[in-house]
């Protein structure tokens, strides 16, 4: 586990540079960029992300992160968003579209994900 966080911490911290360098570089692209290089870094992380719309109407997540190896597995909703400092961002969680609010999506959906992986 500690390999897993180290590069996530060095990949947070490339994203946090890019934004300092680009402010108005989008989520989407630091997404992307995220999920691949841990992917690439770490295989034993696996990850699915979700569309823009199954998102906004179903599971309120930018992705599912898998953290997987011989006996057990993890399942991690993530919604990420750029922080800005000084701000309250649990506004930015608490959008509503016309299938509801965000976090409310995000929390209901991941209640029936809950469950037990077996290996036998």
């Amino acid at each position: 586990m500690k390999h897993i966080c180290k590069h996530i911490s060095a990949a947070s911290a490339y994203v946090g540079n890019w934004i300092k360098v680009q402010p108005s570089v989008g989520e989407e692209s630091l997404t992307d960029w995220f999920l691949f290089k841990l992917s690439e870094d770490v295989p034993d992380i696996k990850y699915r992300k979700f569309t823009r719309h199954y998102e906004g109407k179903v599971t309120g997540a930018d992705w599912e992160w898998w953290f997987i190896d011989n006996y057990h597995a993890l399942c991690l909703r993530i919604q990420a968003k750029k922080l800005k400092t000084g701000k309250d961002n649990y506004s930015e969680i608490a959008r509503t579209n016309q299938y509801g609010m965000q976090i409310e999506k995000l929390i209901e959906d991941a209640k029936p994900a809950v469950f037990k992986v077996v290996v036998a």
